[in-house]
């Protein structure tokens, strides 16, 4: 039997048997934004919404083809499918990466969060970026890998 038909009877057969609402901070969160909303006029609290199985999400959709990814690419935790990466987000926040993906930027803001935001941001950032190359350095060197510079020179 295939996943959509799977689907399709668990929503018909499952899901119409049980009556499901929001969750009690949805609820309070729906009143807020009313409250908020209205200026001045009071919304009415304590009414939850029904919520109904949702089949139309793309999480949904790409379900089928999780399995396959899986065995092309390995597990997808700590991956992004942002343009122009392939490096897992965790080591672009770390190692300083030649090209400017994407991800640069959220690297320079991780560094900018360790910087003491006064005018001479930009010299801690750049003083940061040198930390981390030093750093990388340092564990190429000990895990007996090649430099940036002599990698790019055996091409």
């Amino acid at each position: 039997m295939a996943l959509g038909d799977s689907l399709q009877k668990f929503k018909q057969k499952v899901c119409g048997v049980f009556s499901t609402k929001e969750l009690p901070k949805e609820t309070i969160a729906h009143f807020r934004r009313a409250k908020a909303g209205s200026k001045g006029m009071v919304a009415t609290s304590g009414c939850t919404k029904n919520k109904v199985f949702n089949m139309s999400t793309y999480k949904l959709h790409q379900l089928g083809d999780y399995a396959t990814t899986i065995c092309h690419f390995g597990t997808v935790e700590n991956t992004t499918t942002q343009t122009g990466s392939t490096t897992p987000v965790s080591l672009c926040l770390l190692d300083n990466m030649g090209d400017k993906s994407e991800l640069e930027h959220h690297r320079l803001k991780h560094f900018y969060a360790r910087t003491n935001k006064n005018m001479k941001f930009a010299q801690q950032i750049a003083h940061h970026q040198r930390c981390v190359q030093l750093l990388n350095t340092i564990h190429r060197r000990m895990t007996g890998q090649p430099s940036k510079k002599k990698a790019k020179t055996q091409k």
